[in-house]
């Protein structure tokens, strides 16, 4: 009988070699701790890509993998924490990736290294932090000498000096009097320094990576004017807007409500995703890249004028949770910045890639004053290239107080008649969110 040596599998990084999905591990087993590295297929690989630690977090593998028979995969799970919280966060993998958990799970591990056993850590800790202590109360006691010191001889210097020039100060303040600053000019020349820091800030940010995606964020930058779509008679749609607040993520809408958002665009499918709402008569959410609002800048336009909510996915469709805050608020306000110049109006939704999330971004997101939209349905419609696997997911699921996340491909339009059919058959209102 096999008995289970394993105890837990930490994700450290997921590097892609040469093709190769390639994950280091620190395993723990009998008490011991090694290091290995792990291949997988690449479809796990993809899938645990947007999961791995961030900064100042620790990815804690399932040693488990289970079969969704509705979904007909295995699916598995990462723990994501930090000093805050923590997270579970489900991803679907290979028959293969299964196998190899439980070979570890018995303790048949790869080539590896062995750590420091964990007492032998912490012993090794003990003495550093006792050495450290001393070390540090030392140091302590001699810059309180030395400053009580310092203090003193300044104080008596600057007692004699008060003596000798005590007139000083008082005539000051009598000059002063014929002084006057406009308050005008004073909190015009504040608004400038201020916008000016902000923007510097956000230069400085954009200039550690370079190359020929950077980010060209201005917050000062004037919006143009919307681009005339040229489809005469074409009606908008009137939607139902709900009225999301700045703060927490946004999951889930009261029963007898739908939404359909939209990701990963624009793309040459956005303005037919479109017209087969138009042709509905329903509205959905459409979250941009600001990367590919560029190359598709009518299609960002036309879903605007046709009544569609338009919202942020990113500047790139990076996993801005493993960016630092600095290069968070540069991806997100750069795609604001390119979005707004097709619509006329400023971009307050955003939508994270990959629904990857830790507080950091959170925060960020919410400093900035924009709402964050996430999802409770999601079809996984770009796992398929068939249009029916997309609609069973709907029919197979309670549609009622679902926001589906859907992303711009082939299969997804052809789905979407029969989609939108289904939902006004469960008498449901369709909204979008503002």
């Amino acid at each position: 009988m096999k008995t289970e040596a394993l105890q837990t599998i930490e994700l450290l990084s997921l590097e892609v070699n040469q093709g190769c999905h390639e994950l280091q591990l620190a395993v723990e087993s009998d008490g011991r701790r090694y290091v290995t590295t792990l291949e997988v297929d690449e479809r796990t690989g993809l899938q645990l890509l947007p999961l791995g630690p961030g900064e100042g977090e620790r990815a804690r593998l399932s040693l488990y993998t289970s079969w969704d028979p509705y979904r007909q995969v295995h699916y598995s799970s990462v723990i994501k924490s930090n000093s805050v919280r923590s997270e579970t966060h489900y991803f679907t993998c290979s028959k293969l990736y299964g196998d190899l958990m439980e070979q570890l799970r018995l303790g048949e591990l790869p080539e590896r290294t062995e750590e420091r056993p964990a007492e032998q850590e912490l012993q090794v800790e003990l003495k550093v932090s006792k050495t450290s202590n001393l070390t540090y109360i030392m140091k302590m006691t001699r810059l309180i000498s030395v400053s009580f010191r310092l203090i003193v001889l300044t104080c008596l210097l600057y007692i004699g000096w008060f003596e000798l020039e005590g007139g000083f100060l008082t005539n000051q303040g009598e000059a002063g009097k014929d002084l006057h600053v406009p308050v005008a000019a004073t909190e015009v020349a504040d608004e400038e320094q201020a916008a000016s820091r902000l923007n510097d800030h956000i230069v400085q940010a954009q200039g550690e990576d370079g190359g020929e995606d950077a980010i060209s964020a201005s917050l000062k930058t004037e919006a143009q004017p919307p681009v005339a779509s040229g489809e005469a008679g074409q009606k908008p749609a009137a939607a139902e807007a709900v009225e999301i607040t700045v703060g927490k993520p946004y999951y889930s809408l009261p029963k007898g409500l739908v939404a359909l958002t939209f990701d990963d665009g624009p793309s040459i499918y956005t303005k037919d995703i479109v017209d087969e709402l138009l042709k509905h008569e329903v509205a959905a959410t459409f979250l941009f890249v600001g990367k590919n609002a560029g190359k598709h800048a009518e299609s960002v336009t036309y879903a605007y004028e046709q009544g569609m909510a338009v919202g942020n996915h990113s500047w790139d469709h990076g996993n801005l949770a493993a960016l630092k805050n600095e290069k968070m608020a540069t991806n997100i306000a750069g795609a604001n910045e390119k979005l707004e110049q097709f619509i006329g109006q400023p971009i307050t939704l955003f939508r994270p890639p990959y629904g990857s999330l830790n507080d950091r971004l959170t925060d960020t997101v919410e400093d900035m004053g924009m709402k964050m939209l996430m999802w409770n349905r999601d079809p996984e419609d770009w796992r398929t290239n068939a249009a029916k696997d997309i609609l069973q997911y709907f029919q197979q699921t309670d549609p009622s107080g679902g926001i589906y996340v859907l992303h711009e491909k082939k299969a997804t339009l052809e789905a979407l008649p029969d989609i939108i059919e289904y939902l006004k058959k469960q008498e449901l209102k369709f909204v979008i969110f503002q």
